[in-house]
């Protein structure tokens, strides 16, 4: 994983940290988020993103509060990973979020609706207004980023990240 001192300086937002709040920080096992819509579980939803067929899981949260005169801000980062008993269940669960995606960006739910990019085979990147979305799998392992940033702070660079996970594994 990559460290909030990491983090900081990959984003340039110098204000993230380890949140204290349930269900964020440092965890190893996926956390539902209830309110996804059905349509976008299989590509948001951790538990069914990641399945119940990994051998190994960590997922850490970064957050951020934004300073800004009129209406401050919120900043989020998820970096997830599952590593799974084969390299065919890793496959198998990102090849899951491939076909899910684009029915989950058809629905009209602006949060959910994202442009998908395949700059290689293993990877699948999510752009949205403020929100991008990162998964790649290398191996036995399934690596997902989650970000979110407000409107005025330039979006944080999903590839990245998931190449900087992937450097950072043993």
């Amino acid at each position: 994983m990559l460290s909030v001192d990491d983090i900081r300086a990959i984003t340039g937002i110098h204000e993230f940290h380890v949140p204290d709040v349930p269900g964020h920080g440092d965890l190893v096992a996926p956390v539902p988020i209830p309110d996804t819509p059905a349509l976008c579980r299989a590509v948001y939803d951790q538990p069914v993103v990641f399945g119940t067929d990994w051998s190994q899981f960590r997922s850490v949260t970064y957050s951020a509060d934004i300073p800004h005169p009129l209406l401050p801000g919120i900043a989020s980062l998820v970096q997830s990973i599952a590593i799974y008993p084969d390299a065919g269940a890793a496959r198998g669960a990102f090849e899951r979020i491939v076909a899910a995606a684009p029915a989950c960006s058809d629905m009209n739910a602006d949060y959910y609706h994202r442009t998908p990019q395949h700059p290689d085979p293993n990877t699948l990147i999510l752009n949205g207004d403020m929100v991008t979305d990162g998964y790649r799998v290398a191996d036995t392992a399934l690596i997902g980023v989650s970000t979110l940033v407000p409107s005025e702070l330039a979006p944080i660079d999903a590839l990245n990240l998931v190449d900087r996970l992937q450097d950072a594994q043993p």
